[in-house]
């Protein structure tokens, strides 16, 4: 967990020599791991108010590498109504993160200027740049908040409803 949370997802893969084919692996036991643990998992504090503001005035999806089951499981035990989402796109490929944010950018016609992408690692806000959108980056995931702010985010929060503020 320091490893990740000190110099990301991609530099721990590039430290252990890991490769693509092994990465598909390690997505499937994690999601396995994560459906087994679910009931454990908490929501951040203020998360779910935070996304029900936000779907009033904004397009709001979710792209993960977990399972749609997972997400929706989650969503469910946290009382999250999925239909606040205009997408969930669940699903591991090797394509590139930034192909996979253009695709929907495009497939949904939202405006890249308007467009924000909420990231807790720093792979994620160099996605979100590479497919010409903005990023927030959110200190309460994976990555210390020195490692984030490396990638040069946007947007930088502690709290979740601190996204509302300018």
């Amino acid at each position: 967990k320091q490893e990740i949370a000190n110099g990301g997802l991609d530099k721990l893969i590039k430290s252990r020599n890991i490769k693509k084919w092994q990465i598909l692996f390690l997505v499937l036991i994690g999601r396995y791991e994560t459906a087994k643990h679910l009931k454990k998992i908490t929501i951040f504090p203020k998360i779910k108010e935070v996304l029900e503001k936000l779907s009033q005035k904004h397009t709001l999806g979710i792209l993960t590498s977990n399972s749609k089951k997972n997400v929706l499981n989650f969503l469910e035990k946290n009382n999250i109504d999925k239909d606040i989402f205009a997408f969930i796109s669940a699903e591991f490929s090797l394509i590139n993160k930034d192909v996979k944010i253009s695709n929907l950018v495009s497939k949904y016609k939202l405006r890249h200027q308007k467009t924000w992408y909420i990231a807790d690692e720093t792979r994620d806000i160099k996605a979100a740049k590479k497919a010409g959108i903005k990023s927030v980056a959110v200190t309460w995931g994976y990555e210390s908040r020195n490692s984030l702010l490396k990638a040069k985010p946007d947007k930088i929060v502690r709290k979740p409803e601190e996204i509302f503020k300018r």
